[in-house]
Protein backbone atom coordinates (compact mmCIF):
# COMPACT_ATOMS: atom_id res chain seq x y z
CA UNK A 1 0.00 0.00 0.00
CA UNK A 2 3.07 2.49 0.39
CA UNK A 3 3.72 2.44 -3.31
CA UNK A 4 2.93 5.00 -5.75
CA UNK A 5 -0.04 5.20 -6.65
CA UNK A 6 0.48 6.75 -9.67
CA UNK A 7 3.20 4.17 -10.95
CA UNK A 8 0.80 1.13 -10.62
CA UNK A 9 -1.60 2.71 -12.56
CA UNK A 10 0.20 4.08 -15.04
CA UNK A 11 1.57 0.83 -15.04
CA UNK A 12 -1.92 -1.33 -16.50
CA UNK A 13 -2.53 -0.50 -20.09
CA UNK A 14 -6.19 0.49 -20.27
CA UNK A 15 -7.19 2.07 -23.59
CA UNK A 16 -9.92 4.10 -23.99
CA UNK A 17 -12.03 1.70 -25.96
CA UNK A 18 -11.91 -0.97 -22.97
CA UNK A 19 -12.52 1.63 -20.57
CA UNK A 20 -15.71 2.63 -22.99
CA UNK A 21 -16.49 -0.93 -23.48
CA UNK A 22 -16.91 -1.76 -20.25
CA UNK A 23 -19.41 1.08 -19.56
CA UNK A 24 -21.37 -0.40 -22.87
CA UNK A 25 -21.35 -3.57 -21.12
CA UNK A 26 -23.23 -2.34 -17.79
CA UNK A 27 -25.23 -0.12 -19.76
CA UNK A 28 -27.16 -2.85 -21.70
CA UNK A 29 -27.46 -5.14 -18.64
CA UNK A 30 -29.59 -1.96 -17.28
CA UNK A 31 -31.60 -2.01 -20.38
CA UNK A 32 -32.23 -5.77 -20.65
CA UNK A 33 -34.40 -6.04 -17.98
CA UNK A 34 -35.67 -1.85 -17.64
CA UNK A 35 -37.92 0.21 -19.86
CA UNK A 36 -36.13 2.70 -21.79
CA UNK A 37 -37.35 5.86 -23.59
CA UNK A 38 -35.04 6.03 -27.10
CA UNK A 39 -33.91 9.47 -28.67
CA UNK A 40 -32.22 9.61 -31.94
CA UNK A 41 -30.68 12.51 -33.93
CA UNK A 42 -28.73 12.57 -37.04
CA UNK A 43 -25.91 15.66 -36.81
CA UNK A 44 -24.25 16.98 -39.93
CA UNK A 45 -20.03 16.93 -39.18
CA UNK A 46 -17.56 18.72 -41.47
CA UNK A 47 -17.99 17.68 -45.13
CA UNK A 48 -21.06 16.60 -45.15
CA UNK A 49 -20.57 13.55 -43.16
CA UNK A 50 -23.56 12.46 -40.38
CA UNK A 51 -23.48 10.23 -38.06
CA UNK A 52 -26.99 8.63 -36.44
CA UNK A 53 -26.47 8.96 -32.69
CA UNK A 54 -28.83 7.03 -30.27
CA UNK A 55 -29.92 8.06 -26.61
CA UNK A 56 -31.86 6.09 -23.68
CA UNK A 57 -33.11 7.10 -20.86
CA UNK A 58 -34.60 4.75 -18.01
CA UNK A 59 -35.20 4.39 -14.23
CA UNK A 60 -32.19 3.41 -11.69
CA UNK A 61 -32.04 3.92 -7.95
CA UNK A 62 -31.57 7.58 -7.73
CA UNK A 63 -34.12 8.06 -10.74
CA UNK A 64 -34.03 8.59 -14.81
CA UNK A 65 -30.44 8.30 -16.15
CA UNK A 66 -29.70 9.48 -19.39
CA UNK A 67 -27.05 7.63 -21.33
CA UNK A 68 -25.46 7.47 -24.44
CA UNK A 69 -26.57 4.15 -26.55
CA UNK A 70 -24.24 4.48 -29.95
CA UNK A 71 -22.69 6.40 -32.37
CA UNK A 72 -23.28 4.93 -36.25
CA UNK A 73 -21.90 6.51 -39.07
CA UNK A 74 -24.39 7.95 -41.97
CA UNK A 75 -23.65 8.91 -45.83
CA UNK A 76 -26.31 11.53 -46.33
CA UNK A 77 -26.58 15.18 -46.29
CA UNK A 78 -28.77 16.42 -43.78
CA UNK A 79 -30.54 19.88 -42.93
CA UNK A 80 -30.12 21.17 -39.34
CA UNK A 81 -31.35 20.75 -35.86
CA UNK A 82 -34.30 22.71 -35.09
CA UNK A 83 -33.67 23.76 -31.32
CA UNK A 84 -35.79 23.27 -29.02
CA UNK A 85 -36.66 23.83 -25.09
CA UNK A 86 -33.47 22.96 -23.67
CA UNK A 87 -32.34 21.11 -20.10
CA UNK A 88 -30.99 18.17 -18.42
CA UNK A 89 -32.95 15.72 -16.76
CA UNK A 90 -36.25 17.81 -17.46
CA UNK A 91 -39.51 15.35 -18.38
CA UNK A 92 -42.81 16.22 -19.79
CA UNK A 93 -44.45 17.37 -16.77
CA UNK A 94 -41.88 19.84 -16.10
CA UNK A 95 -41.80 20.47 -19.14
CA UNK A 96 -45.06 21.56 -19.88
CA UNK A 97 -45.21 23.72 -17.13
CA UNK A 98 -42.46 25.85 -17.67
CA UNK A 99 -43.49 26.46 -21.59
CA UNK A 100 -47.29 27.23 -20.17
CA UNK A 101 -45.38 29.21 -17.32
CA UNK A 102 -43.37 31.00 -20.42
CA UNK A 103 -46.38 31.92 -22.35
CA UNK A 104 -48.61 33.54 -19.71
CA UNK A 105 -45.31 35.33 -18.77
CA UNK A 106 -45.16 37.10 -22.37
CA UNK A 107 -48.71 38.40 -22.49
CA UNK A 108 -47.67 39.97 -18.87
CA UNK A 109 -44.99 41.69 -20.41
CA UNK A 110 -46.51 42.23 -23.45
CA UNK A 111 -49.42 44.25 -21.30
CA UNK A 112 -46.83 45.82 -18.53
CA UNK A 113 -44.78 47.31 -21.48
CA UNK A 114 -47.98 48.70 -23.55
CA UNK A 115 -48.89 50.58 -19.88
CA UNK A 116 -45.08 51.40 -19.49
CA UNK A 117 -44.42 49.61 -16.50
CA UNK A 118 -41.25 48.38 -16.96
CA UNK A 119 -40.06 47.13 -13.69
CA UNK A 120 -39.65 43.43 -15.27
CA UNK A 121 -37.56 44.70 -17.83
CA UNK A 122 -34.41 47.65 -16.50
CA UNK A 123 -32.91 48.00 -19.81
CA UNK A 124 -35.88 49.73 -20.99
CA UNK A 125 -37.10 51.44 -17.58
CA UNK A 126 -33.40 53.16 -17.77
CA UNK A 127 -34.60 54.93 -21.10
CA UNK A 128 -38.12 55.18 -20.65
CA UNK A 129 -38.64 58.46 -21.29
CA UNK A 130 -37.29 58.15 -24.46
CA UNK A 131 -39.35 55.75 -25.67
CA UNK A 132 -42.26 56.76 -28.13
CA UNK A 133 -45.37 54.67 -28.71
CA UNK A 134 -43.99 53.38 -31.67
CA UNK A 135 -41.17 51.62 -29.80
CA UNK A 136 -43.76 49.85 -27.46
CA UNK A 137 -46.10 48.55 -30.21
CA UNK A 138 -42.61 46.66 -32.09
CA UNK A 139 -41.77 45.55 -28.48
CA UNK A 140 -45.06 44.44 -28.52
CA UNK A 141 -45.45 42.72 -31.61
CA UNK A 142 -42.19 40.84 -31.41
CA UNK A 143 -43.69 39.20 -27.77
CA UNK A 144 -46.55 38.30 -29.69
CA UNK A 145 -44.31 36.92 -32.49
CA UNK A 146 -42.67 34.78 -30.18
CA UNK A 147 -45.68 33.78 -28.22
CA UNK A 148 -47.17 32.27 -31.16
CA UNK A 149 -44.14 30.81 -32.54
CA UNK A 150 -43.88 29.31 -29.24
CA UNK A 151 -47.36 28.26 -29.08
CA UNK A 152 -46.97 26.58 -32.77
CA UNK A 153 -43.77 24.65 -32.17
CA UNK A 154 -45.31 23.17 -28.50
CA UNK A 155 -48.75 22.40 -29.62
CA UNK A 156 -48.38 18.57 -28.82
CA UNK A 157 -47.01 19.34 -25.33
CA UNK A 158 -49.14 21.66 -24.48
CA UNK A 159 -52.46 19.59 -25.63
CA UNK A 160 -51.29 16.46 -23.84
CA UNK A 161 -53.51 15.75 -20.87
CA UNK A 162 -51.45 15.02 -17.78
CA UNK A 163 -53.58 13.02 -15.26
CA UNK A 164 -53.83 14.86 -12.05
CA UNK A 165 -53.24 11.82 -10.29
CA UNK A 166 -49.52 12.24 -11.75
CA UNK A 167 -48.74 15.86 -11.03
CA UNK A 168 -50.16 15.57 -7.81
CA UNK A 169 -50.49 11.89 -6.58
CA UNK A 170 -50.58 12.39 -2.60
CA UNK A 171 -53.47 15.55 -3.20
CA UNK A 172 -55.90 13.44 -6.06
CA UNK A 173 -58.89 12.30 -4.99
CA UNK A 174 -59.36 8.89 -5.53
CA UNK A 175 -62.64 8.31 -6.47
CA UNK A 176 -62.00 11.42 -9.03
CA UNK A 177 -59.62 8.84 -11.54
CA UNK A 178 -59.98 5.32 -13.67
CA UNK A 179 -61.51 2.99 -11.19
CA UNK A 180 -58.38 0.58 -12.17
CA UNK A 181 -56.30 2.89 -10.48
CA UNK A 182 -57.77 3.58 -7.37
CA UNK A 183 -56.73 0.97 -4.64
CA UNK A 184 -53.27 0.97 -5.88
CA UNK A 185 -53.51 4.82 -5.54
CA UNK A 186 -55.30 4.72 -1.85
CA UNK A 187 -51.97 2.62 -0.77
CA UNK A 188 -49.17 4.98 -2.30
CA UNK A 189 -51.08 7.72 -0.73
CA UNK A 190 -51.35 5.87 2.67
CA UNK A 191 -47.53 5.14 2.35
CA UNK A 192 -46.05 7.19 5.29
CA UNK A 193 -42.70 6.84 4.08
CA UNK A 194 -43.51 7.64 0.66
CA UNK A 195 -45.32 10.58 1.70
CA UNK A 196 -42.34 11.88 3.93
CA UNK A 197 -39.96 11.59 0.85
CA UNK A 198 -42.21 13.72 -0.94
CA UNK A 199 -43.88 16.55 1.14
CA UNK A 200 -44.54 18.48 -1.56
CA UNK A 201 -46.88 15.83 -2.97
CA UNK A 202 -46.07 16.42 -6.40
CA UNK A 203 -45.00 14.00 -9.53
CA UNK A 204 -41.59 13.79 -8.39
CA UNK A 205 -42.14 10.55 -6.54
CA UNK A 206 -42.50 8.83 -9.67
CA UNK A 207 -38.39 9.22 -10.05
CA UNK A 208 -37.94 6.58 -7.62
CA UNK A 209 -37.48 3.31 -8.11
CA UNK A 210 -39.51 2.39 -5.28
CA UNK A 211 -42.47 3.30 -6.66
CA UNK A 212 -42.05 0.92 -10.33
CA UNK A 213 -41.57 -1.86 -7.67
CA UNK A 214 -44.11 -1.52 -4.95
CA UNK A 215 -46.75 -0.16 -6.80
CA UNK A 216 -46.27 -1.47 -10.73
CA UNK A 217 -49.60 -0.58 -11.79
CA UNK A 218 -49.28 3.44 -11.33
CA UNK A 219 -45.79 2.94 -12.74
CA UNK A 220 -46.93 1.40 -15.55
CA UNK A 221 -49.00 4.42 -16.76
CA UNK A 222 -46.75 6.79 -14.99
CA UNK A 223 -43.42 6.08 -16.33
CA UNK A 224 -44.19 7.68 -19.68
CA UNK A 225 -44.73 11.17 -18.27
CA UNK A 226 -41.10 10.43 -16.94
CA UNK A 227 -38.66 8.43 -19.15
CA UNK A 228 -40.12 10.14 -22.53
CA UNK A 229 -37.40 12.96 -23.56
CA UNK A 230 -39.03 15.86 -23.71
CA UNK A 231 -36.26 18.10 -25.77
CA UNK A 232 -33.60 17.74 -27.84
CA UNK A 233 -30.95 18.48 -24.71
CA UNK A 234 -28.91 15.20 -24.92
CA UNK A 235 -28.41 15.03 -28.81
CA UNK A 236 -27.74 19.08 -29.06
CA UNK A 237 -24.91 18.18 -26.41
CA UNK A 238 -23.71 15.28 -28.03
CA UNK A 239 -23.50 16.89 -31.20
CA UNK A 240 -21.34 19.80 -29.37
CA UNK A 241 -18.94 17.23 -27.98
CA UNK A 242 -18.24 15.36 -31.29
CA UNK A 243 -17.65 18.77 -32.77
CA UNK A 244 -14.75 19.16 -29.93
CA UNK A 245 -13.66 16.27 -30.44
CA UNK A 246 -12.79 16.42 -34.23
CA UNK A 247 -11.51 19.55 -33.88
CA UNK A 248 -8.92 18.41 -31.55
CA UNK A 249 -5.18 18.16 -33.42
CA UNK A 250 -6.17 13.96 -33.79
CA UNK A 251 -5.81 13.13 -37.39
CA UNK A 252 -9.60 12.18 -38.56
CA UNK A 253 -10.67 10.51 -35.29
CA UNK A 254 -13.14 8.25 -36.02
CA UNK A 255 -15.41 8.58 -33.01
CA UNK A 256 -18.03 6.14 -34.05
CA UNK A 257 -15.17 3.37 -33.65
CA UNK A 258 -13.73 4.65 -30.78
CA UNK A 259 -14.65 4.91 -27.08
CA UNK A 260 -14.59 8.99 -26.79
CA UNK A 261 -17.53 9.72 -27.45
CA UNK A 262 -18.84 7.41 -25.14
CA UNK A 263 -16.86 8.13 -22.37
CA UNK A 264 -16.94 11.70 -22.43
CA UNK A 265 -20.79 11.86 -22.36
CA UNK A 266 -21.49 8.85 -19.99
CA UNK A 267 -22.42 9.63 -16.17
CA UNK A 268 -21.54 5.77 -15.51
CA UNK A 269 -18.33 4.91 -13.67
CA UNK A 270 -16.85 1.72 -15.39
CA UNK A 271 -15.67 -1.09 -13.53
CA UNK A 272 -11.57 -0.11 -13.70
CA UNK A 273 -10.66 -3.38 -11.45
CA UNK A 274 -12.15 -5.57 -13.09
CA UNK A 275 -10.26 -4.35 -15.92
CA UNK A 276 -7.05 -3.91 -14.67
CA UNK A 277 -7.68 -7.47 -13.27
CA UNK A 278 -7.44 -8.38 -16.94
CA UNK A 279 -4.14 -6.70 -17.34
CA UNK A 280 -0.40 -7.94 -15.76
CA UNK A 281 1.36 -4.86 -14.57
CA UNK A 282 4.41 -3.97 -16.84
CA UNK A 283 7.67 -2.77 -15.17
CA UNK A 284 9.20 0.28 -16.58
CA UNK A 285 11.56 0.16 -19.17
Amino acid sequence: MKQNASEITNSIPLSIDEVAEDVEKQLIVHLQVKQFALQLDEPTLRDNEAILLAYVRFNNDEGPKEEILFARSIFEKLNSLNKHLQGKDSDLISSKSAIAAFLRKLKLYKNNISRRAFEQFPGLASVGSDLQDEDLALYGEYMENVHEDMQTRFSDLLMMVIPTWVSIPFEVNVADIDISLQEPLIKLQSDEIMRAKFKDGKYNVWKTNDVATKYPLLWDKAQLYVIAFPTSYLVESGFSRVSQLLSKARNRLDIVKRGDVRLSLTSMEPDIKKLAEHHQPQGSH
